[in-house]
């Protein structure tokens, strides 16, 4: 893939890749050929990507410097699914690339059918309250460790939440979202 940048040394653009957790399970922006370079070289051992052009959320488009943007459905073999977005330069290489992974293959969101369901009602055999659920999942070992309760940290709590990976954020301040809260007026905690 490195072979499809920009060369930012020959060409007045610099190219950049940002990837949200799909390839080097972090949120990082690499710029330029050696920060790609770098981090392609370290993502090595990861399973083979596929990339599947798709018209959601937007069809392909022509920029302004006669390039193309476009969005592709990515699927990392045995780990999950995500998106890409491309934006080649008017000759097809790539000056800016997005890669994020979606959902876990293990793990995957618990919405529509897979949801977490609410309060079942009647009688059923053997019940298992909501305190003793609630004792069970404070007893797990926690997979990750989110610094800081502000808007991001919240939100990737949340998404995790819907994964059912077992979680805990760590804030510095006295509650969740503290800083966000004394910064801005209008936000609402339900």
């Amino acid at each position: 893939i490195l072979r499809h940048f920009v060369d930012g040394e020959n060409s007045s653009k610099t190219p950049f890749w940002r990837d949200m957790v799909a390839f080097t399970w972090n949120i990082i922006t690499n710029e330029g050929l050696p920060e790609i370079y770098s981090a392609l070289e370290n993502t090595r051992d990861r399973p083979a990507v596929t990339f599947e052009l798709s018209n959601k959320p937007v069809p392909i488009q022509v920029t302004e410097q006669g390039g193309l943007e476009f969005w592709c459905d990515m699927t990392l073999n045995q780990v999950g699914s995500g998106k890409a977005h491309f934006r080649l330069t008017w000759d097809n290489k790539i000056h800016t690339l997005l890669t994020t992974l979606l959902e876990l293959i293990e793990r995957p969101f618990l919405v529509g059918p897979n949801r977490i369901r609410g309060q079942i009602h009647g009688p059923i055999p053997n019940r298992q309250y909501w305190c003793e659920r609630l004792k069970e999942k404070s007893d797990r070992d926690d997979y990750v460790i989110i610094i800081g309760g502000g808007q991001a940290g919240l939100a990737l709590g949340a998404r995790l939440h819907l994964m059912d990976v077992p979680y805990r954020i760590l804030e510095a301040g006295s509650q969740a979202g503290i800083a966000w809260r004394d910064r801005y007026p209008s936000p609402h905690f339900h």
